[in-house]
């Protein structure tokens, strides 16, 4: 009854709302959704064994049972009232209505776990964006779903993999890009993807995330980043901004922090993209095609941690700023952004500057276009430093074609094979120098 009336005040507040703020809507019907299910589980064990008590009590316990009876009809009726209010609200405010018999709504990627993240925390909206951006890759790529592996390693967001209908692997921490590498060489059939944390990859695990990169060994590594060491309870991480007051640092931190994505670039990453956790259709997107990409593909997802770090991405996830302070990169359109879209990027071959279209000159036609596939990594590393008076790049930032680790170990084991005189164990025994014992 709680999660209906919460369920009816948040439907509520959506009437008076944008697309946008429907996103945090289609998180709290998700998680709902969740808790529906395991209380419907436990009613329905409740209702059989209440039948079978007035099967053997009739006298004293029947009437009862058709009460109850009574209030579970009303109660599912209320339910559907709900269900169609919502299912009105949602179109009213262009919004799309999940159906389980539809794949591409992705409900099929979804596992029967009960998802346990805090209420308002910004993972739930990328798990949503990854289980609806399957569907899209399987049907691009011909994939079924036993061909998805999701790999995490120790943290909030490593709990991902349970909360996926695929293989999965909760390895240690640090070590989730050690254990991707390793199923994607074992197997390269496979597509893998790794749920990772701020702490849990650039720290601990910081030699194997630029070593995987390096290589381009082709994974698809989502890095949740909230600035905070959550899981143990609020230490700074890697990425926590300089001065940042925490359990660890209690007079501020006098660490600078990274950058993830000069660090990817400057490992020569072939694929970097960067997203809101809110932004759940350009999550969905820059899933898709990081999944197309061959080779390692890092997605820098800036979530908030609500209980411990709230607030660190509100600089430029408010909505009242982000049209303003963020600009979304696609691959050959202008670098257009502001609130009324009159503010662009141009490039002098030295620096970006931001202007206004229409002001000393301007025009639409002096606006840079966004070249994703471009060899030039220092223009997209200067694109994903952005900051201060510039806006902070959103979408995929670079996507270019390299050779990948797992093509070369492939290639070479074809090439030893076909000339090697050792085709058994057999072989493998007589080789060498040997000898026989009479």
């Amino acid at each position: 009854m709680i999660g209906m009336m919460y369920l009816m005040l948040t439907a509520m507040l959506a009437l008076n709302v944008s697309g946008d703020l429907l996103n945090a809507f289609t998180i709290v019907d998700q998680s709902i959704r969740n808790q529906t299910k395991s209380t419907d589980e436990k009613l329905g064990l409740s209702f059989y064994n209440f039948e079978a008590k007035a099967e053997q009590n009739p006298a004293r316990v029947k009437p009862k049972y058709e009460l109850a009876l009574d209030v579970k009809a009303k109660a599912d009726s209320l339910v559907n009232l709900i269900q169609s209010f919502k299912n009105l609200i949602i179109v009213t405010a262009d919004g799309e209505i999940l159906n389980p018999e539809c794949p591409e709504d992705g409900l099929q990627n979804k596992s029967d776990q009960e998802v346990r993240w805090c209420p308002g925390c910004g993972d739930h909206a990328v798990l949503a964006a990854l289980q609806r951006a399957l569907p899209k890759v399987s049907q691009a790529l011909n994939y079924e779903k036993e061909r998805y592996v999701v790999v995490s390693g120790i943290g909030c967001s490593s709990r991902l993999p349970y909360y996926m209908d695929t293989y999965g692997f909760h390895s240690i921490h640090g070590r989730a890009t050690a254990i991707s590498t390793g199923i994607k060489v074992a197997n390269p059939t496979l597509t893998v993807w790794q749920a990772c944390g701020d702490g849990d990859a650039l720290a601990i695990g910081g030699n194997h995330f630029i070593h995987a990169i390096r290589r381009n060994i082709d994974i698809n590594v989502i890095l949740f980043n909230n600035q905070i060491y959550g899981l143990t309870k609020g230490q700074y991480s890697p990425t926590s901004k300089f001065g940042a007051i925490t359990k660890t640092s209690p007079y501020g931190t006098v660490e600078h922090p990274f950058n993830p994505g000069s660090l990817v670039l400057g490992a020569k990453g072939t694929f970097f993209a960067r997203s809101l956790d809110s932004e759940l259709k350009l999550n969905e997107e820059i899933m898709t095609q990081a999944a197309l990409h061959d080779g390692c593909s890092v997605m820098e997802m800036l979530t908030n941690c609500v209980i411990f770090n709230d607030g660190t991405h509100k600089a430029i996830s408010d909505p009242a700023v982000r049209a303003d302070r963020t600009i979304v990169l696609r691959h050959g359109e202008k670098m257009i952004f502001g609130k009324n879209r009159d503010r662009g990027l141009v490039f002098d071959g030295r620096s970006i500057r931001a202007v206004t279209i229409g002001q000393d000159g301007i025009t639409e036609d002096d606006i840079a276009v966004h070249d994703a596939h471009s060899d030039n990594i220092g223009f997209h590393m200067a694109l994903a430093d952005m900051k201060d008076d510039l806006p902070v790049a959103l979408g995929v930032i670079r996507d270019v074609k390299d050779i990948t680790y797992d093509d070369g170990v492939r290639d070479q084991v074809k090439d030893v094979m076909r000339s090697s005189r050792i085709h058994c164990m057999d072989d493998l025994l007589r080789s060498g120098s040997t000898w026989e014992v009479k």
